[in-house]
């Protein structure tokens, strides 16, 4: 009996190549996000505890959505080692299980961060 019958390895293929595109996205767009809050921060908004909250939304949104895109390739690089006779069936069980219920973001939090950043919070919860 298959372990997951549904998927293949282009399945598996296609995913990948998308979680590591996402992945660089994320990074790309979140730290131009932080850098532009460290220079406002800079120019005057010192002691402002809306901008220091911002800040660590900010930080935090960035924090959980590289870990969902980290979790989620690395599940995939363990289908890939499967697909590739690298590792058994049983292995696969014991190590290649994704988190269930991987708590999603706060949507409120969510809305307040920019577009480019809320698209990619949403493309790592829909992966």
């Amino acid at each position: 009996m298959a372990l997951m019958p549904n998927l293949n390895p282009r399945i598996i293929e296609a995913l990948y190549a998308e979680a590591l595109a996402l992945a660089d996205e994320a990074r790309s767009v979140f730290d131009r996000l932080r850098q532009g809050h460290y220079r406002n921060a800079l120019v005057g908004a010192n002691d402002d505890p809306e901008a220091d909250l911002a800040h660590v939304q900010l930080s935090c949104e960035a924090l959980r959505t590289t870990t969902r895109v980290m979790h989620c390739l690395a599940w995939l690089l363990n289908q890939r080692a499967y697909f590739a006779g690298e590792l058994s069936e049983l292995q696969l069980r014991r190590h290649g299980r994704l988190i269930a219920n991987f708590p999603l973001s706060d949507p409120l939090h969510v809305l307040a961060l920019p577009e480019e950043a809320q698209r990619c919070v949403q493309d790592s919860e829909r992966l």
